[in-house]
């Protein structure tokens, strides 16, 4: 094998590296994520609420079984 063939092959090996590398990002839906709860009042009421404009994404990174979760609720 020449130079420029190995080269070649070193490169295109390299991409593969790259990609199983990467990782994946999942964006929330908005239209369908919400964060609701519940608080008892003396245990003679319960008040409902929710904050229904949240965005984020969530991470995850395979070769290292990691995943980080980037949040933003809007409380005002």
């Amino acid at each position: 094998m020449n130079i420029m063939k190995k080269s070649f092959l070193g490169a295109v090996l390299s991409l593969g590296l790259l990609s199983a590398a990467h990782a994946d990002v999942y964006k929330f839906d908005n239209t369908h994520t919400n964060a609701v709860f519940n608080i008892d009042h003396f245990q003679t009421s319960t008040n409902h609420g929710g904050f229904y404009a949240i965005s984020g994404e969530l991470e995850y990174q395979p070769e290292k079984q990691v995943a980080e979760m980037r949040v933003t609720i809007p409380v005002s």
